[in-house]
Order: structure tokens, then C-alpha cells, then sequence
């Protein structure tokens, strides 16, 4: 495999050839002859298959690293064609639907702990079904707006499902995306917003969606790039322009763009520890509202 370091902070061009599949943000549907990768290999391997794998491997390697920090905008350019799934996308039978934590000692799913999680007041449960948040207070940074009803919010997967499994989540294990599809362990990795934008959203990446929030631009694109890092994803070309003029169009500080090797390990090791969450299932109870 040829790799060749580049800054991101370059347009990229490049050539890309459709093919067939339902999702609607154009990147998502395209076979490109090149993709990038992270330059940076910190706790990572190319064949990341489950996070068991690369904690295992890893751990007796990382204190060394300690406070060094992993910069987000340098990448490396592969020339080869990105590996692409044998079979389509099918979000409920590869990423399977909210599950509901059976340690937890209640009855909310995901989307419901989440609401719990990101309301900035006490939330008010439907009397009617006590495992459903009905009404809080959750503000959305895509929009700047507020809302107090649990109907007008969706709970966002930042990086989405379907890029998800194009830039590499296809070659998880099953629990490896339960976990994804329901992780907690940072905070924005789910995030409660605005039903009608997260519509918008799709399963975009940059280069088809970026927050009408102008001034949450580019804490998006530092989320962004730290979600696929922690998950070792890939990079395609569309994504990583989109990523490149919104930065320079915004004026970032590329000193925010910087990771650092302990918190890259924390999320590493949470993933490790709650690598069998789904095991502990107790419903398939699903909500209105799931992307």
C-alpha cells in the first residue's frame, strides 16, 4: 500500500464512480480509487476489527505517549481503491436499534438516556409509559435553538450509521456495532437536536451538511474528525475537502484540532470495558424518532 503524508488543510480532488444504494447523501454512494487514513497509528491498527483488539495490543505500549497530542488534520493519502462492503446498508440488521441496559436499573433506552443526560432541567417522564421521556429542556448547537418537548428532538449519531459502515464499520464484529450505535462514552458522540435538522443531516458527512449554526462550525469538524478517530474510520475525498474549506472558510485554530493520547486511551478503554453492552439488552423497544 502506498501512503503518502498530507496536510489536510489542501484541497483534494480526485476520481469517484457511482454505484447503487439508498442512502441519500451523495459521498455515501460513490467507490472512490484513493481514500486517507490518520497519520497518526496511536492505539490504532489498520484492520480495526473490535476495540478488545487494539487495547489488548496496545496498553503496555501507551505510557510513554502520554502527553503527546495527536494532530486531526494530518492524514495519509492511500492509493488504492476504498474497500467497499460486500453487502448494502440495512441500519436495523447491522447497527440493530436502541437497546435498553439492563445494569442501569430502568427501563429508558438509549435515545431516552441521552435525553436525560443532555437536559439542562429535570425531565418530566410520559405518565403513560415511564420508560419514554415526555418533555425537558435540551439545547441544540446546530440550530442555537431550545426545545422543552421530547417529540422535537432525535438523538443525532454525530459520524452517522451509514458512513459509518462505508468507511470501515463494516468490518466490525456485531458487538462492535451494537456498541457504536448506542455509545455513551463521549459525550457528543450522541447528541440530542432538532428533529427537523437531524432530518436534514441524513447520513451526511461535511461535505453535504454542515450546522446552519455557523459558529458551532468548527467545533463540529474537531467532533467530527475525534469520532472517527477514536474509531479508526476512513476518510474519503469529498469528506476531506469539505473538511479543508469549511477550516479555512471559518478560521479554526488549528491548535484545537489537537488530541491527546490520553483521552484518545480513555475512550479506547471504555469502548474495551463496555465492549459486550448489547449483551445486557433487556428490550427491543424502539422510539419514535430513531435515524
Amino acid at each position: 500500500m502506498n501512503l503518502r503524508t498530507v496536510i489536510a488543510l489542501v484541497l483534494v480532488t480526485g476520481s469517484a464512480l457511482a454505484f447503487t444504494t439508498r442512502a441519500a447523501a451523495p459521498e455515501n454512494n460513490l467507490k472512490y480509487s484513493y481514500y486517507y487514513q490518520f497519520a497518526d497509528k496511536s492505539l490504532a491498527y489498520v484492520s480495526f476489527k473490535n476495540p478488545a483488539e487494539v487495547i489488548t495490543s496496545a496498553v503496555r505500549a501507551v505510557a510513554p505517549s502520554m502527553g503527546q497530542t495527536i494532530n486531526l488534520l494530518i492524514w495519509n493519502l492511500v492509493s488504492q481503491q476504498l474497500p467497499v462492503p460486500k453487502q448494502p446498508y440495512d441500519r436495523e440488521r447491522q447497527f440493530g436499534t436502541w437497546i435498553v441496559d439492563g445494569r442501569q436499573g430502568n427501563c429508558l433506552n438509549t435515545r431516552g438516556v441521552v435525553l436525560v443526560r443532555d437536559s439542562s432541567s429535570t425531565v418530566v417522564l410520559d405518565p403513560a409509559n415511564r420508560c419514554y421521556v415526555q418533555s425537558g429542556t435540551w439545547y441544540d448547537p446546530y440550530t442555537n435553538t431550545q426545545f422543552k418537548g421530547a417529540n422535537q428532538i432525535q438523538i443525532d449519531h454525530f459520524v452517522p450509521l451509514k458512513h459509518v459502515y462505508i468507511s470501515g464499520g463494516f468490518k466490525w464484529d456485531a458487538r462492535t456495532k451494537c456498541l457504536y450505535a448506542n455509545y455513551t462514552g463521549y459525550r457528543t458522540h450522541l447528541m440530542a437536536v432538532s428533529s427537523t435538522e437531524n432530518m436534514k443531516k441524513g447520513d451526511a458527512t461535511p461535505y453535504s451538511y454542515l450546522p446552519p449554526n455557523r459558529a458551532f462550525t468548527c467545533a463540529y469538524l474537531i467532533n467530527w474528525l475525534k469520532i472517527k478517530k477514536i474509531w479508526n474510520l476512513d476518510l474519503i475525498p469529498p469528506e476531506t475537502q469539505a473538511i479543508s474549506n469549511a477550516f479555512k472558510a471559518n478560521n479554526c485554530d488549528v491548535t484545537q484540532f489537537n488530541m491527546s493520547i490520553e483521552e484518545l486511551y480513555a475512550q479506547r478503554k471504555y469502548m474495551n470495558d463496555n465492549y459486550r453492552l448489547c449483551d445486557n439488552d433487556t428490550s427491543r423497544a424502539t422510539q419514535n424518532g430513531v435515524r
